[in-house]
């Protein structure tokens, strides 16, 4: 065993993997030191460690600065070097580091290279320094590696970002094993992209496999039978995720209880929310939004109340949706005092400048029959878009102010908005 070896794997090694963890970057810069006294620093094995080390505390400069010290980098030098900036959000710089290694002929590139590689291509989609994995996916095919299943399954979600379905199925067919990584793969790309029906095909090819669903796999299978409404498949699906232990998970709960009450089943879903050990206040929105959804304007505000009683603090994207939710719920003339009171929180949450609450309050007096208010609230509005426009103006059409309304629809158009098939 070498002296780099003893050292490293005894003594030092073990301590640089915790400082790269920790981020301790006073006593990870000591182990350089030591290094460096012990004429280790330019150890191949201690260069890459070192690198990682440094990018784990965003000190890439320092990276860098090891890695030009290097005259012949290996492959997993370069694999440092690139994964550094990768982890720092640097693409471009890893991209350029990716191509400035390919023109290094001593190079052979190898799985951990190319998977680096479909990163940034993943991460740079809307990027100029974007590249095709198709361009990658030639590479690996040049030096074998294209059926290593962890490479194919990198390969299919790097087409499925891109939009290209085909390429991604082509990938998934030309795997001489798929692995339930591969499946739930090809399953989500077919929600992605609307194919709904293929994915729940595939979900059912997949068992005839006997491959085992994982949550993951549930997640988007629920959220196919969800977007389409299937209740029936939902409901064998959730018998598979009874019998697989599933249920007592708070995500496929929520997941869950949102595809039976889009389905209408809001019996079942609450029976579900009320199972819930953990019931998060994502749980709450679901259930709320389910009602509002079916016109069970007043079981929503009913849940609503109650969840005022809790004591944690909604996020304002949790909150955004509840309070939509009820403003949905309210949008008649009998609960226009509960829908004031809504008007009450939203200001008392700070969330009347959202452009989205703002047309939901505009919807809500609309519906009310309460023009003034909606008028007053549609003028506040920092921005208007279709929506807004649209309740504002079916508000006055709907309560015999046709002439109104008329106006309201040529100065929308005026400021560029076209009517959308409801306006």
């Amino acid at each position: 065993m070498s002296p780099s070896q003893l050292l490293g794997f005894h003594h030092i090694y073990p301590l640089l993997q915790i400082c790269a963890k920790t981020k301790d970057l006073k006593l990870g810069r000591c182990i350089h030191s030591l290094l460096a006294e012990l004429a280790l620093d330019f150890d191949g094995f201690w260069i890459d460690h070192l690198i990682h080390f440094y990018s784990s505390c965003g000190c890439l400069s320092e990276s860098h600065q090891i890695f030009t010290k290097v005259c012949s980098p290996s492959v997993y030098t370069w694999n440092a070097i690139i994964s550094a900036y990768i982890n720092n959000g640097s693409f471009d710089i890893a991209l350029s580091m990716y191509h400035n290694m390919e023109n290094d002929d001593s190079i052979q590139p190898d799985k951990i290279t190319f998977l680096l590689a479909l990163k940034i291509t993943n991460a740079t989609i809307s990027s100029s320094v974007c590249n095709d994995p198709w361009i990658v996916h030639t590479k690996m095919v040049k030096f074998g590696l294209s059926l290593d299943l962890v490479i194919g399954n990198a390969l299919l979600h790097s087409y499925a970002k891109r939009k290209k379905l085909k390429d991604a199925r082509k990938m998934f067919d030309s795997l001489p094993i798929r692995d339930i990584v591969s499946w739930t793969s090809m399953i989500s790309c077919y929600i992605m992209y609307g194919y709904e029906e293929s994915s729940l095909d595939m979900y059912d090819d997949m068992e005839k496999e006997s491959i085992l669903p994982t949550r993951a796999t549930f997640l988007c299978v629920l959220k196919a039978c969800s977007n389409i409404e299937n209740l029936e498949k939902g409901r064998l699906v959730y018998d598979e995720i009874v019998r697989y232990g599933f249920d007592i998970e708070i995500t496929i709960g929520n997941t869950l209880v949102d595809m039976f009450a889009k389905c209408g089943r809001l019996k079942e879903a609450w029976n579900i929310f009320e199972k819930l050990d953990d019931q998060k206040l994502v749980s709450w929105a679901v259930m709320i939004s389910g009602y509002a959804m079916h016109g069970k304007g007043f079981f929503a505000l009913e849940i609503f109340e109650k969840l005022q009683h809790l004591k944690s603090q909604p996020t304002k994207n949790t909150m955004l949706c509840i309070l939509k939710a009820c403003l949905r719920a309210c949008a008649n003339e009998s609960l226009i005092k509960e829908g004031r009171w809504i008007h009450d929180l939203i200001i008392k949450y700070d969330m009347n400048s959202d452009v989205t609450i703002g047309s939901a309050l505009v919807d809500m007096y609309s519906k009310c029959g309460r023009l003034y208010e909606a008028y007053a609230l549609f003028i506040e509005l920092s921005s208007h878009d279709v929506v807004s426009w649209g309740s504002i103006i079916s508000g006055y059409a709907q309560h015999g102010q046709g002439l109104f309304a008329l106006q309201l629809h040529e100065t929308m158009h005026n400021e560029g908005f076209k009517s959308n098939g409801v306006i």
